[in-house]
């Protein structure tokens, strides 16, 4: 298994994800991107606000791009 870190860029800038997660492969790291923005923009619509718009940048543990997901594909 091999750690990613799945950062969020925002309305206010670059949110970083410190602790990352192990997952196995990029299927496992795009099936997490979906869930977990799934997650945000759900808590966000409860409480009144949008996060559509927002993207994943998803980097390995050396700091290289893997994925980058806009959270609106998880909509589909």
């Amino acid at each position: 298994m091999a750690l990613f870190h799945f950062h969020i860029i925002a309305d206010d800038g670059r949110m970083e994800d410190l602790e990352g997660k192990h997952l196995h492969d990029l299927e496992e790291v795009r099936e997490e991107a979906v869930a977990g923005a799934r997650e945000i923009m759900s808590i966000r619509i409860l409480g009144g606000t949008r996060s559509a718009h927002w993207i994943f940048e998803i980097e390995n543990e050396a700091g290289q791009p893997v994925l980058t997901m806009p959270f609106a594909e998880a909509v589909d």
